[in-house]
């Protein structure tokens, strides 16, 4: 998860450097980093969403036998990411 918004900040910055022709513009302005952090909150989202979803038991599962209790990021879990991401992306927007 972590490496994921790590690569859309990645990308959002070769592309915005690639669109406007400029070595700073990404350092410079707040608002691709909150895109990339958009970005990554949605995909985190609904990722988290799939990985955690309730599961069905099977004829394979024995009665009282215990399922997975999900996928977390240091004890939270994933789809309660995305928010974060999001509160993450408005705080580089505005900072210096």
């Amino acid at each position: 998860m972590l490496l994921l918004g790590m690569g859309t900040l990645a990308l959002t910055e070769l592309a915005t450097e690639s669109l406007f022709h400029d070595e700073t513009y990404y350092q410079v302005n707040g608002w691709p980093k909150l895109l990339g952090c958009l970005l990554a909150a949605s995909i985190i989202w609904f990722v988290g969403r799939r990985l955690n979803a309730p599961l069905i038991e099977s004829a394979h599962t024995r009665p009282g036998e215990e399922l997975p209790k999900g996928h977390s990021f240091f004890f939270i879990r994933m789809e309660h990411w995305a928010p974060i991401f999001v509160a993450i992306g408005i705080a580089m927007m505005f900072a210096p």
